[in-house]
């Protein structure tokens, strides 16, 4: 009985799925599940008082025409605020509220809250969410390197350490590594600085991930450039996945050599624009609820108009 009610629901949000933007499906839809339908009455539980809210002002009709349509009979549609992860307990139900298994042990400077299940997904960054998600799955054997760039706060650094954790997660022996370029840069000199090049090449070479936030700043400092280089090569050839930020594009970077610019550009090139409205909106409702914050749709709409 309970598989059959989630099938039915399932081919509901399919149906849903085709009328509605990416953002609003995975922000809305998705973490959502038909609870019972008895007596043609369908009880949905969505995840908080501010989502069903919503889709009781804005989306209640396109619900009961396709759960309608799905049943062949006159639907009535009650919701109600419930979690749904205990519920569904073996499928995930989206992006922004899914409950992330809490390690004992962590990486060194990654977040353990920058994960992919947390990370509102629109038109902006849907190619970069899509992206890091593939290179999670298949280190070193898809987009490699995987170049994602863009303006400050569009999401870079949650999309790189997402991709750390996730590596992690599923395989907590894999020798990852995240800094930001400045620290590549401290690292690199301080080992030419106290004649420890050897350490220092065997810890950045010897990775099964290698991420580096804001490489831009790699530009103009020549011994740093050679050791990227050469890392990059080693870490390539052996299988290990490279994963590098900037805030604009290989091509447009300056006084950073060909030859490295040219291997920044050897995998997948991909762009974050600045959110959209939808994705703005998202971005609210998750900072509020981590706060456990009540904001109610329409004040987090108001606000996401603002440029």
């Amino acid at each position: 009985m309970e598989n059959e009610r989630n099938d039915l629901w399932k081919s509901v949000l399919a149906d849903i799925e085709i009328e509605v933007s990416k953002g609003i499906f995975i922000t809305i839809f998705k973490p959502t599940v038909l609870l019972s339908l008895e007596e043609n009455v369908a009880t949905i539980a969505a995840p908080s008082s501010m989502i069903i809210d919503l889709l009781k002002r804005r989306f209640y009709q396109m619900i009961k025409k396709s759960l309608d349509k799905a049943t062949g009979k006159d639907n009535e549609v009650v919701f109600v605020p419930k979690t749904v992860l205990t519920i569904i307990k073996d499928e995930k139900v989206g992006p922004l509220f899914e409950k992330v298994e809490k390690k004992s042990f962590k990486l060194p400077r990654v977040r353990e809250e920058y994960v992919f299940e947390n990370l509102a997904v629109s038109s902006s960054n849907q190619l970069a969410y899509v992206s890091a998600t593939t290179v999670a799955k298949k280190i070193g054997k898809a987009y490699n390197p995987l170049f994602i760039y863009g303006t400050v706060g569009v999401g870079k650094t949650h999309l790189m350490q997402a991709i750390a954790n996730e590596v992690f997660k599923n395989d907590s022996s894999k020798k990852i590594l995240y800094l930001t370029s400045e620290e590549f840069t401290n690292e690199v000199v301080e080992a030419i600085k106290t004649n420890v090049t050897g350490s220092m090449k065997r810890r950045f070479r010897n990775l099964d991930l290698l991420i580096i936030d804001d490489v831009q700043f790699v530009a103009g400092k020549e011994k740093v450039q050679e050791e990227l280089f050469h890392t990059f090569n080693i870490l390539v050839d052996k299988g290990s996945q490279i994963v590098l930020s900037s805030d604009k594009p290989p091509n447009e970077m300056k006084k950073v050599e060909k030859r490295l610019l040219s291997r920044f550009s050897g995998g997948l090139t991909v762009d974050i624009e600045p959110p959209d409205f939808e994705l703005r909106t998202a971005i609210l409702l998750i900072k509020a609820k981590k706060y456990d914050f009540e904001l109610p749709i329409e004040a987090a709409k108001k606000i996401a108009e603002k440029d």
